[in-house]
């Protein structure tokens, strides 16, 4: 997509509706029907409302940000672009591929897991959202020096055209935007800061001269729990909620 040109479109949409955008905090539900829709942008209190709503185990999780690479910035004779078993897209000729040998695998790994790495922020007190994350590469790679080649930077029905033979590990990349600016790794999600920037130049071959435009990082993205809590059609059984009028003075 174009996030910038969606991101236009919405609000000129809105612009257009009986609906007035109110540029402010949310910290509790209105009373009656309400669609909340904050996802990352939850604030603590608005999390404990809806925690009293849908019960402690309502909300999930914490997940991974993907780093952002300037695509021009990646080398292109160290890269490559292909689909799995050569299954590309209508006019499309792949995503990126990063390559690796056996050598500069492992050389990853131990870059990655001795790397500096930020604390993740963790929730106030009394939210009820729990850490059910998604597994960044990191925490990944300690479990087994293979773990991630057989896992997030496995080569199967990969082959580097500069060798002809496929990659012992490969990392593969994938559009961020509608306009082919900028890459992001598609399944491999260093958390911080330090482990992105010096786990990734100059142990991926293909990004020595990498401009990151954003390091990957965690953070929450609030979502309820809809199995527990939906039916079948995705609406909520009236016994599930019962939607009181907020006491607090702020509404989403």
């Amino acid at each position: 997509m174009d996030r910038e040109a969606l991101a236009e479109a919405v609000t000129a949409t809105w612009s257009t509706t009986r609906y007035r955008v109110a540029p402010r905090r949310g910290d509790a539900p209105a009373g009656g029907p309400t669609i909340i829709a904050s996802g990352p942008l939850t604030s603590d209190a608005l999390a404990a409302e809806i925690v009293a709503l849908t019960g402690q185990d309502g909300l999930a999780f914490f997940d991974a940000v993907a780093p952002i690479v300037e695509a021009g910035s990646i080398n292109m004779d160290v890269a490559f672009h292909a689909s799995r078993y050569d299954r590309r897209r209508a006019g499309r000729g792949g995503l990126p591929q990063l390559p690796m040998t056996e050598d500069e695998y492992h050389a990853f790994v131990d870059a990655l897991l001795a790397a500096e790495q930020s604390r993740c922020a963790t929730l106030r007190a009394g939210t009820g959202v729990s850490l059910r994350p998604c597994l960044p590469v990191e925490v990944l790679g300690r479990r087994g020096s293979e773990a991630l080649a057989f896992g997030p930077l496995r080569p199967v029905g990969l082959v580097n055209p500069h060798t002809g033979r496929r990659p012992y590990a490969v990392v593969q990349l994938r559009q961020d935007n509608l306009r082919p600016r900028c890459t992001t790794w598609s399944a491999s999600r260093p958390t911080c800061a330090g482990a992105s920037k010096s786990a990734s130049s100059p142990w991926i071959p293909g990004l020595e001269n990498a401009e990151f435009l954003r390091y990957g990082q965690m953070h929450r993205n609030t979502f309820i729990n809809s199995p527990a809590l939906l039916d079948a059609t995705l609406a909520p059984p009236p016994s599930n909620f019962t939607l009181q009028p907020s006491t607090s003075n702020s509404n989403p």
